[in-house]
């Protein structure tokens, strides 16, 4: 039924409803007019003058809006809902997304990040803000402040950074850096001491500023090609030969490529903002290259 239709049904019931009314009342007062009955004939004419009045009312006005009015006596029209924009970080989809439980890709990573927040069921929202990620063998913190908290994901008990370096059980098994998609405002990751690290991830994780892949046994760091805005850079005791790709990191201050197979260190000459180049257990005949960096430390020919 359409809105002209209510409108004109509505007020011709109400109108009749009146007129059942008077008659009522002039059958109970024999006909004769009191105060009430002069009511009711002013009410009627003017229901009557409305029933003709809404039929010229345009289609768009509803009765709802006609007989609502707040306690102020004013009429008002419904204020719409505001729309949700897409952009906003509340929305539904985003509510749903970080109470979902993380399916993990490398179990053995799952293991650590489960043992660094005690808990068994991790939720996209515990990862939320977390700037800091240091895996040592089968170590793990998330505390840049402390020395003394790395988790064991075998005990769980806690150890000291010496403690770590001195366990006989260090080396890891973290195979994938895959589950780094999680953690969206990471700035410093160290993942070290691993037996067979793919770390081809790592060239999504552009915003990293401080980056340690110590010991675990690379050959090949061209997937670190997107970042660029690395300040540290730590790559000690790996088999790489090639370090072209650093030639890219301008904002780079601190390198370590200690213990490596590296012969050429041209890739690092234009790296004006670097402050301190570790070489040592390098066999590396020409570091002029370098001679705009204000420490070198290495154990070949200059």
């Amino acid at each position: 039924m359409s809105n002209y239709a209510i409108k004109f049904l509505f007020i011709f019931l109400l109108l009749l409803l009146l007129i059942l009314v008077y008659f009522f009342i002039i059958h109970k007062r024999d006909n004769k007019k009191t105060a009430a009955l002069n009511f009711f004939e002013s009410v009627i004419v003017s229901m009557a003058a409305s029933i003709f009045a809404a039929l010229l009312l345009p289609d768009t006005i509803s009765i709802p809006n006609l007989i609502e009015k707040p306690p102020s006596g004013k009429i008002y029209a419904e204020s719409p809902v505001p729309a949700v924009s897409s952009s906003s970080p509340f929305t539904e989809d985003q509510k749903a997304e970080d109470n979902d439980i993380i399916d993990w890709i490398d179990p053995q990573f799952g293991k650590h990040i489960a043992a660094a927040l005690n808990k068994d069921i991790i939720l996209h929202d515990d990862l939320k803000n977390i700037e800091y990620l240091c895996i040592i063998g089968d170590f793990i913190t998330l505390d840049e402040s402390s020395l003394n908290k790395y988790i064991n994901i075998h005990d769980n008990k806690e150890y000291s950074l010496e403690e770590v370096y001195y366990s006989t059980s260090l080396m890891g098994s973290v195979a994938s850096l895959e589950d780094l998609r999680h953690f969206d405002t990471l700035k410093s990751l160290t993942v070290s001491h691993q037996r067979n690290l793919d770390i081809s991830y790592l060239e999504n994780m552009e915003y990293l500023t401080y980056l340690d892949l110590g010991n675990d046994n690379l050959d090949n760091i061209d997937s670190l090609n997107n970042l660029v805005h690395l300040k540290t850079l730590i790559l000690d005791f790996n088999i790489i030969r090639d370090i072209s790709v650093i030639s890219s990191f301008a904002d780079l201050r601190y390198l370590t490529v200690s213990f490596n197979k590296i012969n050429d260190v041209e890739p690092l000459r234009n790296l004006n903002k670097l402050e301190e180049v570790i070489l040592y257990g390098n066999d590396i005949n020409n570091l002029s290259p370098l001679d705009h960096v204000p420490k070198v430390l290495h154990s070949g020919k200059k």
